[in-house]
């Protein structure tokens, strides 16, 4: 029983960050950032990101553990 709890407990360690997305107003043409939508008369415009600036770009779904990009010299 405490092997089945604890595999199901182990699964929260995979859980992912939810992505950012740049909204804009269709009253005023106002944007910003958030994971979450903003409500009616919001248009999501760009995205996914990874920082709540909108600045790094961002993949779904986002591997943390993933292995860095190759460099090509």
């Amino acid at each position: 029983m405490a092997i089945i709890v604890l595999g199901l407990l182990g699964t929260e360690a995979f859980a992912e960050p939810a992505a950012y997305w740049r909204w804009r107003s269709n009253a005023d043409g106002q944007e910003f950032c958030t994971q979450t939508p903003p409500g009616p008369g919001w248009v999501r415009v760009a995205g996914p990101f990874r920082d709540l600036q909108c600045r790094e770009p961002g993949s779904l779904p986002l591997r943390r553990w993933a292995e860095p990009p190759q460099q090509r010299f």
